[in-house]
């Protein structure tokens, strides 16, 4: 056979070959969000998490202004509710995703399908009363602590549609993740509510897992590149 038609079935294969990997891809993909992502938020697209160390996680953000309130930031809800949901966390805040607004979205329900959506939270009263408990955080892979926060949370915030929620008491579980949530838009994440053994050695951990998973992007990548894949 000539070289050159030799090399042109050559890459049609490799081209076939490909075209089948991305749809299988993407089947896989519709399975895990019909089963994770609630309707609520099916029509997200997903973001790129920040990660410890960056230090955009310790900056404050921003309030969103009136005219803020714009398609603009439903979208941008609807794709955090979609990657939080796709990830399998219970709560997301703006800087997670990279962005300096005082916008979070959670889900403290049992079922996994009631989305919140808070917008300029302000926290008006706290429980006197503190609980101990696990927790983790999207933007701390393979990381668990124990902190301790307020029992309840008496909040106040607003909606994507300018709808506003008042002075609402918040108990157990649904307390923990806001104020986690609304701890990263004051750039503090829940490490710092541990002490500082347990918090070098969590980031310790954090930092392998980081490098592990990077290793092995790098390393796929070069299989990749060695099987000429696109």
């Amino acid at each position: 056979m000539d070289p050159l038609a030799q090399m042109k079935m050559e890459e049609k294969r490799r081209l076939v070959e490909a075209d089948k990997r991305h749809e299988k891809a993407k089947d896989k993909l519709g399975k895990v969000v019909d089963e994770k992502v609630p309707d609520a938020a099916k029509g997200g697209q997903m973001l790129e998490l920040v990660l410890s160390p960056n230090p955009l996680l310790k900056r404050n953000c921003e309030p969103v202004p009136g005219e803020g309130f714009d398609r603009d930031l439903k979208n941008f809800v609807t794709n955090m509710a979609y990657t939080m949901y796709l990830c399998g966390g219970v709560g997301l805040a703006a800087p997670q995703v990279g962005e300096l607004r005082r916008v979070f979205v959670a889900d403290w329900s049992k079922e996994g399908t009631n989305l919140v959506t808070v917008i300029n939270p302000e926290i008006v009263e706290v429980s006197p009363k503190k609980v101990r408990m696990k927790e983790g955080c999207l933007s701390f892979p393979s990381v668990r602590v124990v902190a301790e926060r307020s029992a309840a949370v008496c909040v106040t915030f607003w909606t994507e549609r300018r709808e506003k929620v008042e002075k609402v008491w918040l108990e157990g579980w649904a307390a923990r993740v806001f104020l986690h949530e609304y701890d990263h838009l004051n750039g503090v994440v829940f490490l710092d509510r541990v002490s500082g053994l347990e918090r070098r050695q969590a980031l310790k951990k954090a930092v392998k897992f980081q490098r592990s998973v990077n290793k092995d992007m790098a390393g796929k990548k070069r299989q990749y590149q060695r099987r000429g894949w696109r």
